[in-house]
Formats: structure tokens, C-alpha cells, sequence
């Protein structure tokens, strides 16, 4: 990533990643090509923003990196694992239990 950033600087490129006249189209005979036509641009990019996600880069910057400039778009590119979501399990088996006991339900008048 470094060789990349450092290499479109001295280009003096003024985007990281330029579209391709009709990307979507460009993408899947990409896809077609390397035998994996189960695959979209789309896909690609949840895949990049989970994997940032996950490593701990800061949500503006992976907004930044992938053009992103509403947070409530952007959350629906990042995906969790099951693993990411263990460490809150037990706060989710507390609440539940909370939710279906006798004392939560509401009283009768």
C-alpha cells in the first residue's frame, strides 16, 4: 500500500482509484475471465471495507478510500464474523433474558 500511495504521488495523480468508463460491465468480464462470475464489484468492495474494518483503520479513512461520504451508506459495506461479535455475546444473552423474564413484562391493570 505504501509503494502505491508513494508511487501515485509522484504521478501527481489526484485520486487514488479512477472508474473505468462502465464499471460494473468492465468488472464482470474481469470476474469472467479469472472463472469466478459469481462475483460484482459490489461484492469486492464490502470484502475491502470489512477487511479495513476488522484491522482497526479509522471509519474516515476507509470512507475516504472508497468515496464513501455518508456513514449510514458506508455501514451497510462493513460485515462482522461471527468471531467479532463473541466478545458481546454474553450482553446479548443478559438482555434477552431481561426481555423474557416475568419481571419485564408489563403489569396488568
Amino acid at each position: 500500500m505504501k509503494t502505491l500511495l508513494r508511487d501515485l504521488k509522484k504521478t501527481r495523480k489526484e485520486w487514488i482509484f479512477e472508474f473505468p468508463f462502465q464499471p460494473s460491465r468492465r468488472w464482470q468480464q474481469f470476474f469472467t475471465k479469472l472463472n469466478l462470475c459469481h462475483l460484482t464489484f459490489h461484492c469486492t468492495r464490502v470484502t475491502f471495507v470489512s477487511r479495513l474494518h476488522r484491522a482497526g483503520v479509522p471509519r474516515e479513512i476507509v470512507m475516504r478510500l472508497v468515496n464513501h461520504a455518508n456513514e449510514l451508506i458506508h455501514r451497510i459495506y462493513e460485515r462482522e464474523k461471527v468471531d467479532d461479535l463473541l466478545p458481546w455475546r454474553g450482553k446479548v444473552d443478559k438482555a434477552m433474558n431481561m426481555a423474557f423474564s416475568p419481571q419485564a413484562s408489563p403489569k396488568k391493570k
